[in-house]
């Protein structure tokens, strides 16, 4: 267990924090797409926003269909809290971290348990794959880095450097380069292939929570307890820029957009905002969730529609639209915060995370419904077409039971014979009532009419 920057103590898991004020709200629009665009696609310079309507007429709001996930496995395994949770890059693996100073990997796509990675001495805090799915690195508050090689097991290297906990980690999209944020108000970027720190970045005056490489690794992003979010330059190691608020609200989480161009943002006022880096500028604010106290990851989710995806401490998961910032979906079943979610590279799958008292991870699957159904994602109900068909099939299961009911009972009457009938009942069963042996020719059995002629059969 550690203290927190107030000195309070806290779980092992070390996602708590202190409430501030928030960051200003900035009215602007986001572009329509967050993805990485096409290769050899032409892009402006300046995204589209939007078509206006003509003066006097207004345009119809599009349909959106709404996510529909459903609880699919729950994965059981961890003696204390999640603390992260990584879909592998070639989605075959999930990994998830603890405060039980372990990690475990799973089949992403069953929730099987594959294998245990052991070796900090006490609990992780995140992890992150290599763009290969090969690697795995850990942070943990033993200080220390470890890369560990997924398909042995083994352990290949320890980076040392930091002189407190260590909070966040992440592997740059070419896995040479791994960046690491602690407690110790530090960023440190290092080298795989040779386990030494490059560069320590020192521009934060209070521990940092999260860090994250863009989509081609030139930036890096961090984001502190001081409230600030500071964008690094790879290569120099030089500050080029600082998002910052007037009250200087603590910074939970910090990420890259897909397409690198925005910055999800989480902070301690129960919101996460989305920000364009280049301009400094407040895209989109999402709310409605409660962050008020520990770390909470978010994530974008683009495999079907866009959406914010996060966590929160009323023990779900909301899903927003990023367009619109409405909530489209809350997942309930973990009894717990959600700490930790994430988003599978290619399929419409969640992974989620929960604290000590819950220890389990959970993954969430989409079921597709047909479009132009009255479904009520937040309502935990089948879809209306789903409804009628149960119906259906509740009403045919009580006729085929209503009809074997009625054919036992008349099998029933045939086998029990009063008393007055008992005596005929006997001497059917006499032997001179019994077929004989050798049975008269069918021909022979009837009177012959005129005109007839019999045939022997």
């Amino acid at each position: 267990c550690r203290p927190d920057i107030l000195g309070n103590l806290c779980f092992e898991s070390t996602r708590m924090m202190e409430t501030q004020p928030p960051f200003p709200t900035i009215t602007s629009y986001p572009p329509s797409s967050i993805l990485p665009p096409n290769p050899g696609t032409p892009t402006p310079q300046q995204p589209i926003i939007g078509l206006q309507p003509p003066v006097g007429e207004k345009l119809a709001p599009p349909e959106v269909k709404k996510p529909n996930y459903i609880l699919k496995y729950t994965l059981q395994g961890h003696k204390k809290a999640i603390s992260s949770v990584k879909f592998s890059p070639d989605g075959k693996w999930l990994a998830s971290a603890s405060a039980d100073k372990t990690i475990k990997i799973w089949n992403a796509l069953d929730g099987k348990y594959e294998q245990t990675l052991e070796g900090h001495t006490q609990g992780i805090s995140d992890v992150s794959w290599s763009s290969d799915s090969k690697y795995i690195c850990s942070a943990s508050d033993d200080k220390l880095i470890k890369i560990w090689d997924v398909a042995t097991g083994e352990m290949l290297k320890t980076l040392k450097g930091h002189t407190s906990y260590v909070f966040c980690v992440n592997f740059n999209p070419q896995s040479n380069l791994i960046v690491s944020g602690s407690f110790d108000e530090t960023a440190r970027i290092w080298d795989v292939k040779t386990g030494r720190c490059m560069k320590t970045l020192s521009a934060h005056s209070d521990p940092i929570t999260s860090v994250h490489f863009n989509r081609d690794g030139t930036l890096i992003v961090s984001g502190s307890y001081d409230g600030l979010c500071r964008i690094w330059d790879t290569n120099t190691g030089i500050c080029l820029k600082t998002l910052i608020s007037d009250e200087h609200r603590q910074v939970s989480f910090v990420k890259f957009s897909p397409n690198g161009k925005f910055i999800l943002a989480g902070t301690l006022n129960s919101t996460l905002r989305l920000w364009n880096h280049s301009t400094g500028k407040c895209l989109k604010t999402y709310t409605g969730h409660k962050n008020e106290k520990f770390c909470i990851f978010s994530t974008f989710s683009v495999t079907s529609g866009k959406w914010i995806v996060g966590g929160s401490e009323d023990n779900m998961i909301y899903i927003w639209n990023l367009q619109t910032k409405e909530i489209v979906q809350k997942l309930e079943g973990h009894t717990d915060v959600v700490l930790t979610v994430a988003c599978h590279p290619y399929e419409n799958i969640i992974a989620s995370g929960a604290l000590g008292k819950d220890m389990t991870v959970k993954i969430w699957k989409h079921h597709d419904i047909p479009p132009n159904i009255n479904y009520y994602p937040q309502q935990q109900i089948s879809p209306q077409h789903l409804q009628q068909q149960f119906q259906q099939q509740y009403q045919q299961q009580q006729q085929q039971q209503q009809q074997q009911q009625q054919q036992q009972q008349q099998q029933q009457q045939y086998h029990q014979y009063p008393q007055q009938y008992q005596q005929q009942y006997q001497q059917y069963q006499q032997p001179q009532y019994q077929q004989p042996q050798q049975q008269q020719p069918l021909y022979q059995q009837f009177p012959q009419q005129p005109g007839h002629i019999p045939q022997q059969p």
